[in-house]
């Protein structure tokens, strides 16, 4: 599935595309402290990421940080 970005988000147009895909429960650790937030995992010019399907921001899957801001993964829990 084609997935557009911008500046470390998915389109805002594409976020309807996550309605039917797998969807994983995260620890994403912010400024306020853990937060749980659901993803799917999505191809971005040939890297694995997880994108928030509210916000779009992406994950790299590896590391687990945010490309667009001070954000990152701190466990995933399971895929729901």
């Amino acid at each position: 599935m084609r997935i557009r970005t911008t500046d470390g988000y998915v389109n805002e147009h594409d976020l309807i595309k996550f309605k039917d895909m797998d969807k994983y429960d995260v620890d994403v650790n912010t400024m306020e402290g853990i937060r749980l937030r659901q993803m799917v995992k999505v191809e971005v010019r040939d890297q694995e990421m997880f994108a928030d399907i509210i916000t779009g921001t992406l994950y790299d899957c590896e590391t687990g940080k945010s490309r667009s801001t001070n954000l990152w993964i701190e466990e995933v829990h399971k895929n729901v």
